[in-house]
């Protein structure tokens, strides 16, 4: 189980990406999920538009578009309940794929033991951005010290293999977590300061972003129901 504090002084961009569950076990969203993310940000913006017509049109008239908002409304609803995770058991010393519906539907499958899994970092420049692949995932960093703390989370706490191929390219080295293994691998020309820094893997769909996508809903659908009743 991972202590919260521990996990409280990982990076703030590393805590948008990795997430304890409720059972202590630390999580990292796969490909499926974010891609069912986007496309849920994608079917919003015309349920949106269809309820907003609905309202501002006669009852005969904006039948279609009643239609059309509760089709799209309705994917949008089901694919930001869809959970697809990779969550990391120290219990069972195993990574499973975890898999719901707005909490329901809960799946888990074993997919490799903690001592079988493979985790590498590269960098996919001469001054990244860093990409870490587990378990067939990849999660991508601008700065280096962010990718640096997420694997040493990992590794300390379920002390599974980790390589890198940036020190002695393209050969593949171990990655020890110490300070002088730090500085042995990071490149020389890395100036970015802390507060410039940002996540090429940004969580677009927490809760904070869907109330700021909801409040264009709420303005318009007032704007529509103006116009129909004459007041604007």
């Amino acid at each position: 189980m991972v202590e919260i504090m521990d996990y409280q002084t990982l990076p703030k961009l590393v805590r948008r990406v990795l997430k304890i569950t409720a059972n202590g076990n630390a999580s990292l969203p796969s490909r499926r999920q974010m891609t069912s993310k986007l496309f849920a940000l994608v079917a919003l913006v015309p349920g949106i538009a269809s309820v907003v017509m609905a309202i501002a049109l006669h009852q005969t008239s904006g039948l279609a578009f009643i239609i059309s908002a509760i089709f799209f409304c309705g994917i949008s609803l089901l694919l930001f309940g869809r959970k697809r995770l990779l969550e990391f058991d120290s219990a069972t010393q195993q990574v499973y794929l975890s898999t719901s519906l707005w909490h329901f539907f809960q799946k888990r499958s074993a997919i490799a033991p903690f001592s079988a899994l493979t985790c590498e970092l590269t960098s996919l420049g001469t001054k990244g951005p860093y990409q870490i692949t587990i378990a067939e995932q990849n999660y991508v960093f601008d700065d280096y010290q962010d990718a640096y703390a997420l694997l040493a989370f990992l590794s300390s706490h379920y002390k599974f293999p980790v390589t890198e191929n940036i020190s002695n390219w393209p050969n593949k080295t171990p990655l020890s977590f110490d300070n002088r293994q730090t500085a042995d691998i990071t490149p020389l020309d890395q100036t970015e300061t802390l507060s410039n820094k940002s996540d090429v893997y940004i969580e677009i769909w927490d809760r904070k972003s869907i109330i700021r996508l909801s409040l264009p809903f709420f303005f318009f659908t007032v704007l529509a129901g103006l116009i129909k009743y004459g007041v604007l």
